[in-house]
C-alpha cells in the first residue's frame, strides 16, 4: 500500500492559471512571511518549522511553493493520506522524535517545491497534454547525517527530480492530474506573489482507483522492495483485467501465500533497468516506437504506437501513463503482461486457494510437498483436505506427534471423481503401514444414495471415513481435492476398536485375561474375528471355564483367541460365495470362509455367522462373528466344566462314589456295572422284586452330570452323606444321565434338549421307579416388576413333595465338553441350584394312599348297592289295585 501511497499522494498540489494583474509586494516579504499572515496556512507553516525548513524556503529565490491549506491537512490525516498526525499535533513526538533528520516529512514537503516560478496561464487557455513539472523533491532513503538546506541530485530516480503534472479543466486549476489531465487537486484562491517566488494554494487529496487488485495481493515486503528500488519502471494491469484468470488461481493469489507466484507476477511487470538499459525512468515522454524494457523476470516487452495513437506494451495497451512515484514510475495496462505457462496452478496453490493453508502448512512441515506441487513426476492423486475452519482443537498434539501418518491417510493414488465411488468401498491410500507390512492402509468410503453411488452433485452425499465431503470437488489434469469436514484419523489398534462396541466387550475381557494386548496390536497383517457377547453366553459354562483365574485356562483361553486370529487380512470384499477359502489361524490351525458363513477346523466343526464390518485397525481388519470358534486342539472335559460350575463339592462327590472317570471322559457304563454295592443299591431304591425300572439305558452313552453349585449343598448333611457310601452313590447316580449319540434336536452346544416335560433316564432309574428327571419351562415376574423371565426347570419324575418351585432345581447355567469320550460322544454339564436327592416314597406314598383309597371305594360301593337295594325293595312291597266297574273318584263326587 506504501507504493500506491507514493503513487497517488504525492501529486497533492496542482498548478494554477487564472487571468489576472500582477500583485506588487514589498522586496522584504518572502514566501515564509506571506504564510504566516494567512490564517489559512497555520498548519502548513508548523510542518515546515518542524521540518526545518524555514531557512531552506529563505533561501530560495525563484521557486513556486504549492501551499496545501489547513483543510488539505486535515482531509489527509483523517482519511489515512500521506500526512501523520503526530507530525502535525504532537509536541511529545517532536521533543524527542524518532530521527533528527526527520527524512520523511521533508521529503513530502520537498514535493511541494519548484525551483522556478511557473508561468501563470488563463483559466481557459487550451492545453493539450498536462505540463510537465520537475519539483526539489529527489526520492532517497534516509541519510545518516543532516542533510543540506537546499536538495541536490541524487536518490532513487538516477538523480532526476520527482516530476508533477498540472492541468485546467471545467474553468480551474488541478495539480496532480494523470496523464491524460484529469483528476488531482484544485487549486482554490488565486496565488500570492511573494519577494523570492509564488504560493499556490490548494485543498485535497485524491487516491488512484485503477490498481486495487494488484495492490491487494503485494506483500508487505514487496511493497517495501517497490518503494525502494531504485528507478524503477512498472507497468499494472487494470483491474479487469484479473477476471481474464480462473476464479480458482484468482482466490490463490489472495491467499497470502502465493508470495513465490506474486513476486514471479510483479518481475513480469516491472523493469529496473529503464528504457534500452539507459538506466533513467521509463517516463513516457522518453518512449520511442520499438522502446524494449527488460523485465526482471527476463521478459522484453516492446513499446509500439498504433494507427489511432495509442500506445501498445506487447499485446496490451496503455489506460494511463506516467504515475509518479518516489522511486520511479508507474504506468497501468489494460491486461496481464504474463506467459501462458505463467500460471501453472498445481495442487498446493488450489488447496491454498480453497481455504486449505493449514493443511498446505502440515504438509510442508512433514515434508510432504511433493504430493500437492510441481514435482509429482506425472502421478495423478486424489487428496482430502480439511479447511481451515475445521483443523484444529484438542487432537492436534497427537497430529502433530504422528504428522507423516496423518496426512499421507489423506492422499490416495489416482484421480478418483464422484462417479468412481461406490458406498462401501475401501480405498488404498499413501500411509503404509508397518503393522500391514507396508501394504496400504485403507480408507472407507461411504455413499449416502439409495444405490450407493454418486449422480451428479457429492456435496454431503460421499464420505471418507468419519469426514464428510462439505463441496464440490476440484478437478485438475493430475490431481483432484475434496474439501471434507474434518481431519481424519488413521486406524488406531486392535483394542481400541473392540473397545467402541459394547456388543464385543466378553471378548476384549478375555484378550485381557489372557494377557494377548500386545498381539493384538503387533501382530501384523491379522484379521480378527471377533465373537458377539452373545456368542460367549452361548457356550456357557465353556466360556466361565475359560474366564477362571488359573494357568491352565489361561493357556485354553489364548488357544481359543488366536483361533480367531487369521494371519492374512481379508476384507469384505475377499468374502463371497463360491468355493471355500482356507485361512491359516495364529493358534496353527484354520478356518474356512464362504459367502458369510466361517467354519472351525477344530473337532466341533462349528459353524457361525461372519459379519462383515470391515473395521479398520493399524494391522490389519476386524469382523464380527455370531458364535466362538473352538480349535481341535481344545480340551475341556466334565470336571472343567464342574469346576466352571462352582462344582467343587459335587467334584468330590463324584471321586468318592468311585466315578472318577466321568470328571475325565473316561467313564464307561461296565465301570458303573461294576461299582461294589451297585446291588445293594438297587435292591435299595427298587419297591419291590417283580418292579421294573421305568427305562432302559442306551448302549452307545455320553454323559450329563446335574452339577448342584456349592450354595446348593448347604441344606445337605454332608458329613451323614459322607459315611452312607450307599446313599452317596444313589445321590451321584441321581445327577448323572446318559445320553444317546443320535440325537438331531440336540444343538452342537447344548447337552441337552430343554423342551417342557422332556424326560431323562439317569444311572439311577435302572434301580428306582422315580430315577427319571424331568424339565418344565415356565416364567416368572422379577420382584421389582418388569419383563417376565423364561427359567427352566428340572426335579425328579414322579415325586410327591412340596407344591411349587420348591420341588425342582433351577437350571442356571450349561456347558458342553470339546473332548470326544470312549464311546464316541461328547458329555455336558448342567448347573443347577439345588440338589437333587434321591426320592423314596414312605409307607404312605407307597402303600397308605392306594389301601386308603381302596377301602373307601370298597365302602363305597357296597353303599350304592345297599341304596339301590332299598329302593327296589320298597317300590316292590308297596299294594296296587284297579278300580271297580271302571269307575273313578271324580264320578263318585258327583
Amino acid at each position: 500500500m506504501r507504493l500506491l501511497r507514493y503513487a497517488s499522494l504525492f501529486p497533492i498540489i496542482l498548478v494554477a492559471s487564472f487571468e489576472q494583474e500582477p500583485v506588487i509586494i514589498p522586496e522584504r516579504v518572502n514566501i515564509v512571511d506571506r504564510l504566516g499572515q494567512d490564517p489559512d496556512f497555520s498548519l502548513l507553516l508548523r510542518l515546515l518549522q518542524r521540518g526545518r525548513l524555514i531557512p531552506t524556503l529563505n533561501r530560495l529565490e525563484d521557486a513556486t511553493f504549492f501551499a496545501p491549506t489547513n483543510d488539505a491537512i486535515e482531509q489527509s490525516i483523517r482519511f489515512g493520506g500521506s500526512l501523520s498526525r503526530e507530525w502535525v499535533y504532537s509536541e511529545e513526538y517532536w521533543d524527542k522524535p524518532p530521527d533528527n533528520i526527520r527524512h520523511q516529512l521533508r521529503q513530502h514537503l520537498f514535493y511541494h517545491l519548484i525551483n522556478y516560478t511557473i508561468p501563470l496561464l488563463p483559466p481557459k487557455f487550451p492545453i493539450q497534454r498536462p505540463l510537465i513539472l520537475e519539483t526539489l523533491h529527489y526520492p532517497g532513503l534516509p541519510a545518516e547525517e543532516p542533510p543540506p538546506w537546499v536538495p541536490v541530485p541524487g536518490g532513487l530516480l538516477n538523480s532526476a527530480p520527482q516530476r508533477l503534472r498540472v492541468s485546467s479543466y471545467d474553468s480551474f486549476a488541478w495539480v496532480g492530474v494523470d496523464s491524460s489531465g484529469r483528476g488531482g487537486v484544485q487549486v482554490i484562491k488565486e496565488p500570492i506573489t511573494a519577494s523570492n517566488g509564488v504560493i499556490i494554494p490548494v485543498n485535497g487529496v485524491q487516491a488512484h482507483p485503477l490498481l486495487s487488485e494488484f495492490a491487494s495481493i503485494l506483500t508487505a515486503e514487496m511493497i517495501e522492495t517497490l518503494s525502494t528500488a531504485p528507478h524503477i519502471t512498472l507497468f499494472f494491469p487494470i483491474d479487469s483485467a484479473w477476471s481474464t484468470l480462473d476464479s480458482i488461481e484468482r482466490q490463490y493469489l489472495h491467499s497470502g501465500y502465493a508470495e513465490r507466484d506474486v513476486g514471479r507476477l510483479v518481475a513480469m511487470h516491472s523493469s529496473g533497468s529503464g528504457v534500452n538499459s539507459s538506466g533513467d525512468v521509463g517516463w513516457s515522454d522518453s518512449w520511442n516506437h520499438g522502446s524494449v524494457f527488460t523485465t526482471v523476470e527476463g521478459n522484453q516487452l516492446r513499446i509500439s504506437y498504433s494507427v489511432d495513437g495509442s500506445v501498445q506494451v506487447d499485446r496490451s495497451t496503455v489506460i494511463q501513463e506516467d504515475i509518479y512515484a518516489s522511486n520511479g514510475v508507474l504506468h497501468v495496462v489494460s491486461s496481464l503482461l504474463t506467459k501462458p505457462e505463467t500460471f501453472q496452478i498445481n495442487a498446493e496453490k488450489y488447496l491454498l486457494a480453497l481455504n486449505a493453508t493449514s493443511f498446505v502448512s502440515l504438509l510442508r512441515t512433514a515434508n510432504l510437498s511433493h504430493y500437492v506441487d510441481d514435482e509429482h513426476d506425472g502421478q495423478s492423486w486424489t487428496l482430502l483436505a480439511p479447511r481451515d475452519d475445521v483443523i484444529g482443537g484438542s487432537n492436534m498434539n497427537d497430529v502433530v506427534r504422528d504428522l507423516g501418518r496423518v496426512l499421507q491417510y489423506h492422499i490416495i493414488p489416482g484421480k478418483l471423481l464422484p462417479a468412481q465411488l461406490s458406498d462401501g468401498m475401501l480405498l488404498g491410500t499413501e500411509l503404509r503401514e508397518e503393522g500391514l507390512n507396508g501394504h496400504r492402509q485403507r480408507l472407507h468410503v461411504s455413499v449416502a444414495t439409495k444405490d450407493g453411488t454418486v449422480q451428479g452433485d457429492s456435496n454431503g452425499a460421499v464420505g471418507f471415513g468419519d469426514a464428510q465431503v462439505i463441496s464440490e470437488p476440484v478437478e485438475s489434469a493430475n490431481f483432484v481435492i475434496y474439501l471434507i469436514s474434518q481431519l481424519l484419523d488413521p486406524p488406531g489398534s486392535a483394542i481400541e476398536k473392540i473397545q467402541s462396541s459394547s456388543r464385543r466387550s466378553t471378548f476384549l475381557a478375555a484378550v485381557f485375561a489372557s494377557s494377548m494386548q500386545s498381539t493384538l496390536k503387533t501382530e501384523p497383517s491379522i484379521t480378527i474375528l471377533v465373537p458377539s457377547n452373545q456368542g460367549f453366553e452361548d457356550l456357557g459354562l465353556i466360556t466361565s471355564y475359560l474366564l477362571l483365574p488359573d494357568v491352565d485356562t489361561r493357556e485354553a483361553l489364548r488357544s481359543v483367541l488366536k483361533h480367531h486370529l487369521v494371519t492374512s487380512v481379508i476384507y469384505k470384499s475377499d468374502i463371497g460365495p463360491g468355493a471355500a477359502r482356507v485361512y491359516d489361524t495364529l493358534d496353527g490351525s484354520s478356518v474356512s470362509i464362504t459367502d458369510n458363513v466361517v467354519t472351525s477346523s477344530g473337532s466341533w466343526n462349528q459353524t457361525s455367522r461372519l459379519v462383515p464390518l470391515n473395521t479398520l485397525t493399524e494391522n490389519g481388519v476386524i469382523h464380527e462373528l455370531r458364535g466362538v470358534l473352538l480349535p481341535e486342539k481344545l480340551r475341556i472335559t466334565i470336571g472343567d466344566l464342574a469346576l466352571a460350575a462352582d462344582g467343587n463339592t459335587m467334584i468330590t462327590l463324584v471321586k468318592r462314589a468311585g466315578l472318577s472317570g466321568l470328571l475325565n471322559g473316561t467313564l464307561t457304563m461296565k465301570d458303573v456295572e461294576d461299582l461294589d454295592d451297585w446291588k445293594r443299591t438297587h435292591r435299595r431304591y427298587r419297591l419291590s422284586a417283580s418292579s421294573s425300572p421305568s427305562s432302559t439305558l442306551p448302549t452307545s452313552i455320553g454323559w450329563t452330570l446335574l452339577c448342584p453349585t456349592e450354595d446348593a449343598f448347604k441344606h445337605v448333611n454332608l458329613t451323614r452323606l459322607l459315611d452312607d457310601q450307599g446313599a452317596l452313590r444313589a445321590l451321584v447316580l441321581q445327577h448323572i444321565i446318559p445320553t444317546s449319540a443320535a440325537r438331531p434336536d440336540l444343538a452342537a452346544l447344548y447337552p441337552l434338549s430343554f423342551q417342557d416335560e422332556a424326560t431323562y433316564t439317569t444311572l439311577l432309574s435302572p434301580s428306582s421307579l422315580h430315577g427319571d428327571i424331568i424339565f418344565r419351562k415356565t416364567t416368572k415376574t422379577p420382584e421389582g416388576g418388569g419383563k417376565p423371565e423364561s427359567i427352566i426347570l428340572l426335579g425328579i419324575r414322579g415325586a410327591r413333595g412340596t407344591p411349587g418351585e420348591t420341588d425342582f432345581a433351577r437350571l442356571l447355567n450349561y456347558g458342553r465338553t470339546t473332548t470326544i469320550d470312549l464311546a464316541g460322544m461328547r458329555s455336558g454339564v448342567l448347573q443347577i441350584d439345588r440338589v437333587l436327592e434321591p426320592w423314596v416314597p414312605d409307607w404312605w406314598n407307597a402303600w397308605g394312599r392306594a389301601v386308603t383309597g381302596g377301602l373307601f371305594g370298597g365302602v363305597g360301593i357296597i353303599m350304592f348297592w345297599r341304596i339301590v337295594y332299598f329302593f327296589w325293595r320298597r317300590s316292590g312291597d308297596e299294594a296296587t289295585y284297579e278300580p271297580l266297574d271302571g269307575g273313578n273318584d271324580d264320578d263318585e263326587d258327583r
